[in-house]
């Protein structure tokens, strides 16, 4: 089915891979700011924990009502706003989800709205984004535009912005200033279908994770043998405009022909869009499969 495939979720390589938000705050003096659902801001949390950037790290929890009605872009704002106004910042980069794809947010509009003492660009990422480049090569461009130069060898920060001192002394200035909006952990409300694969983490079975893709990464929290029999789609704007219920059965129904049962889990874009697994679940059984069709218990999109 074109744009729509199946595949194992992650694999230790993949975990181990670093992200593209670890690559923008390994670079002092940058602030990421991120709006989303509890799927994309949980593996963010992660990644700057991990290398120790949370001071630069400002999430924005978006709930499905303020996403239905377009309400978003006051949120964000005041999180860019809170990060140019850091001491040291040098710059902030807006990391988009797929909701602000799907909802039209528009970034240039918004922008013109505030002034920021320091430079502020949005990197869209995520499958629903129609782009001519890959979400690393626009990185390049604006931390060109920024004159931060990023060594491709080895993947590593050379850092050269303007009037910014030593990269030991703007760390410094960064640290010792901790940004009061840095988040917690129990600030994030965690996607509902991880702790659902921790429950069946030794039943046998398989997990089908129904999302267009990012959301994965939320999943290397987990311990990697949590994740054997763990699947996730993969899927672009086309299947969502097409909504082809049946072939998307169909798809699943020749992906996992063991005769052992499936539970289908979901991410917030499917209820967005209104894509029913409670049909792909009743025509899987239809078909014969053994399906289970777990909602998130706090879905508010329908």
């Amino acid at each position: 089915m074109r744009g729509f495939e199946i595949e194992r979720t992650l694999d230790e390589d993949t975990c181990s891979m670093e992200t593209l938000p670890e690559k923008i705050l390994k670079v002092p003096g940058i602030a990421l700011v991120a709006a989303g659902t509890p799927a994309c801001l949980i593996s963010l949390y992660d990644s700057a924990e991990r290398i120790n950037t949370l001071d630069r790290l400002f999430l924005c929890q978006i709930s499905p009502v303020e996403y239905s009605l377009g309400k978003q872009g006051k949120k964000i704002w005041q999180a860019v706003e809170q990060a140019a106004n850091t001491e040291g910042i040098r710059g902030v980069i807006i990391y988009s989800s797929c909701m602000e794809v799907l909802t039209m947010w528009d970034f240039q509009r918004e922008r013109k709205k505030i002034q920021c003492k320091v430079p502020v660009e949005i990197l869209y990422r995520g499958p629903l984004v129609k782009r001519l480049v890959a979400p690393l090569e626009e990185l390049k461009l604006i931390f060109n535009r920024w004159n931060i130069e990023i060594d491709e060898l080895n993947e590593k920060k050379i850092h050269s912005l303007k009037s910014t001192g030593s990269e030991e002394s703007l760390c410094e200035k960064v640290n010792i200033n901790r940004n009061m909006h840095a988040v917690e952990s129990f600030e994030i409300q965690e996607p509902y279908f991880i702790q659902e694969i921790r429950n069946f983490a030794n039943k046998e079975c398989d997990i089908l994770l129904f999302t267009p893709g990012g959301c994965t990464s939320s999943l290397k929290r987990l311990p990697i043998n949590n994740l054997k029999n763990v699947w996730n789609t993969r899927f672009n704007d086309y299947v969502l405009s097409q909504g082809n219920i049946t072939q998307i059965s169909q798809e699943i129904k020749q992906k996992f022909p063991q005769n052992r049962p499936l539970y289908l889990l979901e991410a917030a874009i499917p209820r967005f869009t209104g894509i029913n697994l409670d049909k792909i679940a009743d025509n899987l059984r239809k078909a014969g499969k053994e399906v289970y069709y777990i909602p998130d218990p706090e879905n508010k999109y329908r």
